[in-house]
Formats: C-alpha cells, sequence, structure tokens
C-alpha cells in the first residue's frame, strides 16, 4: 500500500515532534541533575585540608615503622630518630615510654600493667625522656 505524499509528511512530522519531545526530555532531565550534582557535590580544590586527609588512606609497610611489642600490644614508630631512639632503651624503661605516650596510659595503670610501684615508673618515665633527648640530641 502507498502512501500519498500528505500521509507521509504527516508521518514525517509526527515522527519529528516525538523526537524533539525526547530530546527536550533528556536535556530537561541532564540540567535536572547537574543541578542536583552541583547542590551536593564539592569540588576538590574547595575541600580543606582535614576533609582532604579524610579522604584519603595512607599505605602502610612495616618496613617503614619500628614496631616494639609491650603488655601484648604491637606499637608502631614511624619516626626513624625516635624510634632508633627507643631502641637503646632499656626493655623496662620502652616499656613505661611506649605506654605513656604512644597508649595513653597514665602512671598508675602503667604501674597496674607492669606491676611495679607507681613512682617507680614515675621515675623511668623521666630518666627515660632525658636519656631519649640526649640520644637525639647526639
Amino acid at each position: 500500500m502507498e502512501l500519498s505524499s500528505f500521509q507521509q509528511k504527516t508521518i514525517q512530522h509526527q515522527f519529528d515532534r516525538f523526537a524533539k519531545l525526547v530530546i527536550a526530555g533528556e536535556a530537561k532531565k541532564q540540567k535536572k541533575e547537574l543541578a542536583r550534582r552541583g547542590n551536593n557535590e564539592k569540588l576538590f580544590s574547595d575541600l580543606s585540608q582535614k576533609e582532604q586527609n579524610w579522604l584519603c588512606m595512607e599505605d602502610v609497610y612495616p618496613s617503614e615503622y619500628y614496631c616494639f611489642t609491650v603488655v601484648g600490644y604491637d606499637v608502631l614508630v614511624r619516626s626513624e630518630a625516635v624510634g632508633k631512639a627507643l631502641s637503646h632503651l632499656t626493655k623496662e624503661k620502652r616499656d613505661v615510654i611506649l605506654l605513656a605516650f604512644f597508649l595513653g596510659m597514665n602512671d598508675g595503670e602503667i604501674a597496674a600493667c607492669l606491676d611495679r610501684a607507681r613512682r617507680t615508673v614515675c621515675y623511668q618515665r623521666t630518666s627515660s625522656l632525658k636519656q631519649m633527648r640526649d640520644y637525639l640530641e647526639d
């Protein structure tokens, strides 16, 4: 069945209208998506340093750390100078420093963990810090 010229033009106009509606709908959907992104997304360059640090992850390799074990905990020390200074302390003094400064315990808690007098822990902590300071200054 042959279509007349008028019918062909009608079909062509209907298809044109349909295509324009589809394209307009897609454009409207794209504009809406861009507006949503603009409201919810932030440029990386606009982030504060704290927010950038929260987004990143750093690889941890055991070879980059000094690892000390104290009361069943592994304490990783990243600073080479501090790691070497801790290595030069006796085990008792090193344990006190690690518990105090890396695990955040007070003298009473350290004394209970290591089964020592609190005064002994206080003395070992202060003498260890002096010994480490002297080592680091050399």
